[in-house]
C-alpha cells in the first residue's frame, strides 16, 4: 500500500468536511408553517397591488371626467368669444368710432371699481366739530369704533377715514373707510352685517361697499324709477342686482312672506 502524504490527508479531510456540510444544508426540510407564511405574504402583496390598481383606475376616471369638463368649457368659451368678436365687428362696422370709446369707458370703469373694492362707506357716524382736521379724524375713528363695538365685534386695524361731501348742519356726512385690501373689506362687511342682525344695540350705523360714479348714477336712477312706479300704484317693488347692475324688480316671496334688503342712496 502506498503511503499517503500529510498534505493529501489534510485535503481529504477538508473535502470530506465540506461535503458533509453541503449534504446537511440541502437535506434540511421546509416546514409547513414557512410555506403558509410565504403564501400569505404573496396574497398580501397581491391584495395591495390590486388596491393600488383600483385607486389608480378611480383617479384615471376622475381625470378623464375633468378633461371632458375642460373640453366642454373650452368649447363654450370659444363660442362666447366668437359671438363677442361678431358683435364687436358689427359695432365697428356700423359705428367706427364708438367701439374704441366703449372699450375705453369699460377699462376706466373696471379700474375705478378696483380702486373702490378695498373701501367701505359708513352712514350714521356722528361728525366731529373739532376745529383741527387731525382731531376731527381722531374723533371720527373713535365714534366709528364705538358703534362697531356695540354689535360685539372690533373695528379692523390700521384703517383710515375721510368724510364725503360738503358739511351741513342737518346730518352727518358719509364716512369713507379705507381698508388694506379688497378681501379685508369684503370679509369685514360680511362680519358686520351678520353681527348687526343679531345685535339689538345697533340702530344707527350702516355699512355698504364703496361704489364708482357710474354705479351711483345707476343706483340713483333705479331709486327714481322705484319712486315713480310706487307712486303709480305698483306694489312689492325692490331694487336687486342682476349681473352687478341695479334693477327694479318685484319682491320675491320666501315661505309665504316678503323680504327686502335695505339699500342706501349714494
Amino acid at each position: 500500500m502506498n503511503p499517503i502524504s500529510p498534505k493529501t490527508q489534510v485535503m481529504t479531510r477538508s473535502a470530506s468536511s465540506n461535503s458533509s456540510k453541503n449534504h446537511k444544508t440541502l437535506s434540511t426540510p421546509v416546514t409547513s408553517e414557512e410555506i403558509l407564511k410565504a403564501i400569505a405574504d404573496l396574497k398580501s402583496i397581491q391584495s395591495d397591488t390590486l388596491t393600488q390598481c383600483k385607486a389608480n383606475a378611480k383617479n384615471l376616471d376622475t381625470l378623464i371626467s375633468q378633461i371632458s369638463e375642460l373640453k366642454s368649457e373650452n368649447i363654450t368659451l370659444k363660442n362666447d368669444i366668437s359671438a363677442l368678436n361678431t358683435r364687436i365687428a358689427n359695432l365697428e362696422k356700423n359705428n367706427p368710432g364708438s367701439s374704441h370709446d366703449s372699450v375705453s369707458q369699460l377699462m376706466f370703469e373696471l379700474s375705478e371699481r378696483e380702486k373702490c373694492s378695498s373701501n367701505l362707506i359708513a352712514f350714521g357716524v356722528p361728525e366731529s366739530n373739532a376745529p383741527e382736521l387731525g382731531n376731527r379724524i381722531s374723533e371720527d375713528l373713535k365714534n366709528l369704533s364705538e358703534l362697531i363695538s356695540s354689535v360685539g365685534i372690533s373695528a379692523p386695524p390700521d384703517i383710515k377715514v375721510i368724510r364725503l361731501g360738503r358739511r351741513n348742519d342737518h346730518s352727518s356726512r358719509p364716512l369713507k373707510i379705507f381698508l388694506k385690501n379688497k378681501l379685508a373689506a369684503v370679509e369685514f362687511l360680511k362680519l358686520f352685517n351678520t353681527a348687526s342682525k343679531r345685535s339689538p344695540n345697533n340702530q344707527v350705523l350702516k355699512l355698504v361697499r364703496d361704489k364708482t360714479l357710474r354705479e351711483r348714477e345707476q343706483l340713483r336712477s333705479c331709486h327714481s324709477e322705484l319712486d315713480r312706479r310706487t307712486k303709480s300704484g305698483e306694489a312689492d317693488l325692490t331694487i336687486s342686482y342682476l349681473n352687478g347692475v341695479p334693477t327694479v324688480l318685484k319682491r320675491k316671496s320666501k315661505n309665504g312672506s316678503h323680504f327686502l334688503q335695505t339699500k342706501h342712496r349714494t
